[in-house]
C-alpha cells in the first residue's frame, strides 16, 4: 500500500507536468503586438471607409462614382489573386514581419497622401491600395500565428476568435468615429488619423 501511494501520485502528477510544459511552450504575450496591430489597422481602414463615396459623387456624379468604386474593388481583387502566390513565397523567404510592416505602411502612405489632398484621385488611390494591402496583412498575420502555435495547435482557434473580435471592434469604432471627426475637422483630418493609426500598426508588429 505504501508503494502504491507514490505510484498514484506519480501517475496523477504526470498530466499536470505535461500541461505545464504545454502552457510554457504556447505563445502568450508574444502575439499581443500582432493583435494590437490588427486592431489599429482595422480602425485605420474603417475610419475612412465612408469617405470616398461623397468625394467621388461630388467630383464625378453618382453613376460614374459608383462605377469607379466597383472598378477599384475589382482591380484590387485581381491584384490579390496575382499577389497572393508572390506573398506566400516572400513569407517563406523573407519572413512574416516585413510583409506585415509593408502592408501597414502601404495604407499609412496612401492615406497620408489623401490627407494632404483629399480630392477624388488621391482618395480613390488610397481606397485601392487599402483594398490590396489589408488581405496581405491578414495572410501574413495568420502565418505568424501558425508558426507560433505549431507547438500548441489546439489554441489556434482561441487566437483566431480574439483576432476576429478585435477586427469587428476596430471596424465599429472606426465607422462611429469617422462621421464625428469628419464634421469636426474635415476629410483631411480623417485620413490623417487613419494614416497615423496604420503607421502605429506597422511599428507595433
Amino acid at each position: 500500500a505504501g508503494a502504491a501511494a507514490p505510484l498514484r501520485t506519480a501517475r496523477t502528477g504526470a498530466p499536470s507536468a505535461a500541461s505545464a510544459s504545454a502552457s510554457a511552450s504556447a505563445p502568450g504575450s508574444s502575439l499581443l503586438p500582432l493583435l494590437a496591430s490588427t486592431f489599429l489597422l482595422m480602425t485605420a481602414i474603417s475610419i475612412v471607409s465612408l469617405s470616398p463615396t461623397p468625394i467621388l459623387f461630388d467630383a464625378y456624379g453618382p453613376d460614374r462614382a459608383t462605377s469607379i468604386l466597383s472598378t477599384l474593388a475589382a482591380l484590387a481583387a485581381a491584384c490579390e489573386i496575382v499577389l497572393s502566390p508572390i506573398l506566400g513565397a516572400a513569407l517563406d523567404s523573407v519572413g512574416r514581419k516585413p510583409a506585415l510592416i509593408a502592408s501597414a505602411l502601404t495604407v499609412a502612405a496612401a492615406n497620408a497622401a489623401a490627407s494632404a489632398d483629399p480630392a477624388a484621385l488621391p482618395v480613390a488611390a488610397a481606397r485601392f491600395f487599402s483594398y490590396v494591402a489589408i488581405p496581405q496583412f491578414f495572410v501574413a498575420s495568420q502565418a505568424v500565428a501558425g508558426d507560433l502555435y505549431s507547438s500548441a495547435p489546439e489554441r489556434m482557434g482561441a487566437f483566431l476568435g480574439l483576432q476576429g473580435a478585435l477586427i469587428s471592434a476596430g471596424f465599429i469604432g472606426g465607422v462611429m468615429a469617422a462621421g464625428r471627426l469628419g464634421e469636426w475637422r474635415g476629410t483631411g483630418a480623417v485620413y490623417g488619423l487613419s494614416s497615423a493609426l496604420a503607421l502605429g500598426a506597422g511599428a507595433g508588429v
